[in-house]
């Protein structure tokens, strides 16, 4: 099952560790991009500005019960070396990961060991000619203190 909430092009923004630390960018210069289809397909890319090499891959995805289940189809042969450290670059990979999209972002649920991590992305409605959705895509506002 697709779900239209999921199709387009969403920006990586900011992680949420237990609900409640905001961690913006978490890597200086980390740009991330995941791009749902109506085809069943989604491609995460992601690089760091001023580094040299990419992370690039399809998969194939369903959506349901809130849960985005996603099996790796095809890693670039381009990638850099450090992309074979990441799970979600793995050919044939297959996750299973809690998914809410809610107030203009998507939010996908990972653990860390007992850690829980927060990913939120932002649409990227790119109308911006000779923009990229990294150019376009914009971080969220300081995190408020927790009282």
């Amino acid at each position: 099952m697709l779900s239209s909430l999921l199709i387009g092009t969403w920006v990586f923004t900011h992680l949420i560790q237990e609900k409640s630390t905001m961690i913006a960018p978490p890597s200086d210069g980390l740009i991330m991009t995941f791009e749902f289809k109506e085809d069943g397909t989604n491609i995460l890319h992601y690089y760091k500005k001023g580094a040299t090499g990419f992370c690039h891959r399809t998969a194939q995805y369903e959506y349901k019960d809130g849960q985005l289940h996603q099996k790796v189809l095809e890693v670039s042969p381009e990638n850099a070396p450090f992309c074979v450290d990441d799970p979600d670059m793995q050919s044939q990979k297959e996750t299973i990961t809690p998914v809410e999209v809610k107030e203009d972002q998507m939010l996908l649920t990972l653990m860390f060991g007992e850690d829980k991590i927060i990913y939120a992305w932002h649409p990227c409605d790119n109308n911006t000619p000779g923009k990229t959705c990294e150019e376009v895509g914009s971080p969220p506002p300081p995190p408020t203190q927790n009282r």
